[in-house]
């Protein structure tokens, strides 16, 4: 990003990864409570100025330390509600507590 070139607002320069458009340029992820499906994070692309949405599956394998936190917290936010059960044992809490692990690890709610 050039010097007198600034983020947009709410724009967090430590929550970056490579743009796979541009080799070298930063995407930026956005902290946004409004996603078109849980785990859809919003992202700006510094070079094509667009907002854009993005899956974990979307991201690079290596990401900066931060960046990679912010996901996983992203991530945990967005895990859609447990069934109203009161028994932890039923096979309904089972089965959302595995797809919920599953969401947390790649990004996609089975």
């Amino acid at each position: 990003m050039a010097d007198d070139e600034a983020l947009p607002d709410g724009i967090d320069p430590e929550i970056w990864f490579e743009c796979i458009h541009h080799p070298g340029s930063r995407d930026y992820l956005v902290s946004e409570p409004w996603q078109t499906s849980p785990g859809r994070m919003q992202a700006w692309c510094e070079t094509r100025h667009v907002w854009f949405r993005v899956s974990k599956s979307s991201l690079p394998e290596h990401l900066p330390l931060p960046t990679r936190y912010w996901v996983q917290g992203f991530l945990v936010g967005n895990v859609p509600r447990q069934p109203d059960d009161d028994d932890d044992d039923a096979a309904a809490v089972n089965e959302w507590r595995a797809s919920a692990h599953h969401f947390i690890a790649t990004g996609r709610w089975p």
